[in-house]
Formats: C-alpha cells, sequence, structure tokens
C-alpha cells in the first residue's frame, strides 16, 4: 500500500472514532428517525373560513404549523420534530389550502382579518380543536382532506366582542 493511501485511510479511521466517541454517531438514533421517517406522509390541507352566519370571508390570513421530522436529530439535534409555518389568505369563497409538503400533523394556530375575531374551538383535554394528525405512533385515525368538504373555520365581528 502506498503511503498515500495509509494516510487517508488512518484519517478515515481517526474521523470514524472521533464521530463514534463524541456521540455524533448513536445507532439508536437512526433507527428512531428511520422510524420517524416512516411517519412523515404527503400532506394536503382544504379550509374554508366563514362569519357566524355562514358566509364566505375573503382575504382572512391562515397561519399554519407543520411538524415534520428533524434529519439533524441522528447528529445530536435535542428533538426528533421540527415544526414549518406556512401562511395561506382566503380566495372570494373564503376558501385556502395547503398542498405538496410531507408532515406528520398539521395546527391551523391562527387566523385574522381585520374587523373580526378567530377564537379556536377547544377540543377535550383543553387543546386546541385545530389538530389535525396525518401520521405517527399513537395517534388518532389520519385527517382524511377533502377538497369538496373543507373544514370550516368561524370568525365572529370584532364588535360584538367590544359589546359584552
Amino acid at each position: 500500500m502506498s503511503r498515500r493511501w495509509t494516510i487517508i485511510l488512518i484519517t478515515v479511521v481517526a474521523l470514524l472514532l472521533y464521530v463514534i466517541m463524541s456521540g455524533m454517531w448513536d445507532p439508536r438514533r437512526w433507527d428512531m428517525y428511520y422510524m420517524a421517517w416512516q411517519d412523515t406522509v404527503p400532506v394536503s390541507f382544504y379550509g374554508k373560513v366563514v362569519d357566524m352566519h355562514g358566509q364566505p370571508i375573503t382575504g382572512a390570513k391562515v397561519e399554519m404549523k407543520l411538524f415534520t421530522r428533524n434529519p439533524l436529530y441522528i447528529f445530536g439535534a435535542d428533538t426528533s420534530l421540527s415544526d414549518v409555518h406556512y401562511k395561506a389568505e382566503t380566495d372570494q369563497n373564503g376558501r385556502f389550502k395547503l398542498e405538496g409538503v410531507r408532515g406528520s400533523m398539521l395546527i391551523i394556530e391562527n387566523v385574522t382579518k381585520t374587523a373580526y375575531q378567530f377564537e379556536p374551538p377547544i377540543a377535550g383535554g383543553g387543546y386546541w380543536d385545530t389538530v389535525y394528525y396525518y401520521a405517527g405512533p399513537g395517534t388518532p385515525p389520519p385527517h382524511r382532506p377533502d377538497s369538496a368538504h373543507p373544514i370550516q373555520f368561524v370568525m365572529e365581528t370584532a364588535a360584538k366582542e367590544n359589546a359584552q
């Protein structure tokens, strides 16, 4: 073996030993990440923002948070989840959508529009009822998006709040 190849081999072995000894290489993390990646699926969401009378609200801003798997977890990141924020604006029919992304859980965090307020409904256990699961171990049945029947989000007029 030439001197050059010996130096390359020693360098590669030293680098691998450093990665293993420093804790950057944890085979349990690789397994967990692989299993977690299996739980990341294509996500689509269709929503509609309406007022208390069921009329569509045009131009409402919708803030969403999509949870995905953190690829840096295998190298020592604190959590296997990372979140990505998305924004959408409702069209003339009050509709908005999120398509072409991957994740495991979506939260509709807020809906805003001048002269209106959004109060997320509270589900059992005190959590917002704006969480939609797509995949993951131990989660409720996955959300099945349907563009013909979007999830409705009701906004109240701000004047009603001020009158109370």
